[in-house]
């Protein structure tokens, strides 16, 4: 294989590992991921209306978020876990589309890994808790 092609991930034999970063030097490093959770118009209109039977959904979807991205070393295998300095998501309905647009961004200082894998993860846990209440249709 051509090692500029190889991932990083895995070793001369194709084994899976955790990469080393202990020589990279440390930096400040921020990202973001974003998606869309569509839904039917009255879940969309429950939810910004804050009259949805499960309470504060987008409120706990943004805790749902926080708490995926501080967590991801452990979700995500092979994955760095991070001291985070930021984690901000954010909402915005699409009325038209009958959707929630979900934006995750992340910011670490003093660490050699990326945080690209923290913001997606978020995303996830956040669509994740919608469907989880039965609002959202993923």
């Amino acid at each position: 294989m051509n090692p500029s092609k190889r991932l990083s991930h895995f070793d001369s034999s194709g084994q899976a590992h955790m990469v080393n970063v202990g020589a990279k030097p440390v930096t400040h490093r921020v990202a973001l991921a974003s998606g869309s959770i569509s839904m039917a118009p009255s879940t969309l209109k429950l939810i910004l209306g804050g009259s949805a039977g499960k309470g504060d959904v987008l409120g706990v979807a943004r805790v749902a978020a926080i708490q995926a991205a501080k967590r991801t070393g452990e979700l995500i295998p092979l994955c760095h876990s991070l001291g985070l300095t930021r984690v901000a998501a954010e909402f915005t309905a699409d009325k038209r589309r009958s959707a929630i647009r979900i934006a995750v961004t992340v910011e670490t200082i003093a660490h050699r890994a990326g945080c690209g894998i923290n913001p997606s993860s978020a995303c996830a846990s956040s669509a994740w808790y919608g469907a989880i209440c039965g609002l959202w249709n993923a």
